[in-house]
């Protein structure tokens, strides 16, 4: 009798053991119920842009994307072990670099049918500022999903509200907010962290992550490499998960397969579980729910799917035009200090009679400039426009709604030569 009560209790710990060693992402529950009937959540292919403008368009991004993190640390003051270490964050984006831009050390096992589709992102974090610690009475923060409708309880989200015990997120169209803290759904897995997609409620928009999910060296060998946050990242970027939260479902990018659902632990391949895959899931994917040792890579459509959200009219767009680390490295780029940097674009109504659309574009003022040269193609046409502006700003009228126009810059200086041209910066016409 003793025996076979050892064995139960044996087989009830292994049972325990393998559910918390299981993950929990929460953005289905959290955010993609609000966004399933929302047309700007299907990605920017979706809107308009056929293959060949978009292609243009990921073409003229920079070929690194520069995001800056703000990290808000809630703890309670009777667990030192919340209050992480600003090294151990440091650690983290550390990782969260490698990932994106195919640098971990692990990339070596990919299978080799998969390695073909292995991606450098050409996306880099960086932290803005030290990170915020918040002090808080709130010993666990218990966030609910929402019920699916587009309005947002502040309290169903309280880690994100001083007012509600968390810490409000900072500019959130110019940082990823990154909050870390005690965190419970009330499901008996361990909710590891959640991420918004593009076009969230701006005071809601970023990631959320467990105190213990954040590594390298975290609480469960299952995440202890840090990769918690590469996936809830990869959400913020507008990717699903592989399986597009539905069995054998679709999650919008060209070359990921289809699998039945998330896998768990450490698949070996090949691991088949839809008809039609050709070497299996594609399990060792960050978009997956496998251990941390078991993430492996992004994919090339899952990197221009992520990348799509920095063109203008994407989702994230306001990174580039306003981020003071983007413009920093556009400046350091340039061929002379006085070619001037596209800074901001935005659509304008067109004084001219018609149907026409109308654009006003910013750019960085030049100490020498008497004034600039705006040159202006129609794609596809031979015909340049040029204008003149004395400012370091001007309004395009004439614009063909959805043509594809490409602008740069010159500065006149005041001994009338002419600078570099800008960047080429391509966009699109729309009518407001």
């Amino acid at each position: 009798m003793k025996r076979k009560l050892v064995i139960i209790v044996f087989l009830c710990l292994v049972v325990v053991v393998q559910v918390l060693a299981q993950k929990n992402c929460g953005t289905k529950d959290f955010v993609e119920s609000t966004f399933e009937e929302m047309s700007d959540q299907k990605g920017i292919i979706e809107k308009g842009n056929s293959a060949l403008a978009l292609k243009l368009k990921l073409a003229l991004l920079p070929p690194v994307i520069n995001i800056p993190v703000w990290v808000h640390v809630l703890y309670h003051p009777d667990s030192a072990a919340q209050k992480i270490s600003e090294q151990l964050i440091q650690e983290q984006i550390d990782e969260l670099n490698r990932d994106f831009n195919k640098q971990n050390a692990d990339i070596g096992q990919v299978p080799l049918p998969f390695r073909k589709l292995e991606a450098d992102c050409g996306i880099h974090f960086k932290l803005a500022h030290a990170p915020d610690y918040v002090k808080t009475q709130k010993r666990v923060f218990m966030l609910k999903p929402n019920d699916g409708s587009d309005t947002y309880n502040r309290s169903e989200e309280s880690i994100k509200f001083k007012d509600c015990g968390g810490a409000d997120g900072v500019a959130d169209t110019r940082y990823l907010n990154i909050w870390i803290g005690n965190i419970t759904d009330g499901k008996p897995l361990q909710l590891l962290g959640y991420g918004t997609y593009p076009g969230h409620q701006d005071a809601f928009d970023g990631v959320v992550i467990y105190y213990k999910a954040i590594g390298p060296n975290a609480d469960k060998s299952a995440w202890n490499r840090g990769r918690t946050l590469t996936h809830e990242v990869g959400h913020w970027l507008n990717l699903r998960h592989l399986w597009g939260d539905s069995e054998c479902g679709d999650d919008g990018i060209f070359d990921t397969p289809r699998q039945a659902g998330p896998n768990q632990g450490s698949p070996k391949f090949s691991h088949f579980t839809c008809p039609g895959q050709a070497y299996g899931d594609l399990f060792m994917d960050y978009m997956d729910q496998v251990d941390d040792s078991a993430m492996l890579m992004f994919t090339d459509g899952q990197r221009d799917w992520m990348r799509s959200n920095f063109i203008e009219s994407g989702g994230r767009s306001s990174f580039l035009l306003q981020s003071a680390f983007n413009l920093a490295s556009a400046l350091a780029g340039r061929n002379d200090q006085h070619t001037p940097v596209v800074t901001n674009l935005h659509d304008a109504q067109s004084s001219a009679q018609g149907d026409f659309a109308g654009k006003k574009i910013t750019w960085t003022a030049v100490k020498a400039a008497t004034q600039y040269k705006v040159l202006i193609n129609l794609l596809g046409s031979s015909r340049q426009k040029e204008s003149i502006s004395k400012t370091a700003t001007v309004k395009l009228n004439h614009l063909k709604p959805g043509s594809l126009y490409q602008i740069s810059i010159q500065t006149v200086t005041v001994d009338g030569k002419l600078s570099s041209p800008s960047t080429p910066y391509l966009f699109q016409a729309t009518k407001q």
